[in-house]
């Protein structure tokens, strides 16, 4: 018989990751859409921590929060295939092994 190093049914924690990767994808975007919303209603402000937040909306950092957004969307959607997959596969091996028992 062979020696089973982990059970068909261990997703390796796809179903966890994906998960979080689309929370903080979603966290990072509320922030920038905050962010501009901000920048644009006090947009005359240029002191203080409003004037900072202005700058910052106005900088680099908007588009690099953006492709780390898109980043962490394109790496969820992977996981998500993934653990789909592995759900599939656990299904499977779940029906051979029953099949077998009735034999």
């Amino acid at each position: 018989m062979k020696k089973r190093y982990f059970s068909p049914s261990y997703d390796f924690k796809t179903g966890f990751t994906y998960k979080i990767c689309f929370i903080f994808a979603a966290l990072f975007l509320l922030f920038i859409i905050i962010l501009k919303a901000i920048s644009f209603i006090f947009s005359n402000a240029s002191e203080g921590v409003i004037g900072y937040l202005n700058e910052l909306a106005s900088s680099s950092f908007i588009d690099i929060s953006i492709a780390f957004v898109i980043l962490l969307l394109g790496v969820g959607v992977i996981l998500f295939f993934f653990y789909k997959q592995f759900k599939k596969l656990a299904d499977l091996v779940e029906e051979i092994e029953k099949e077998q028992i009735e034999e």
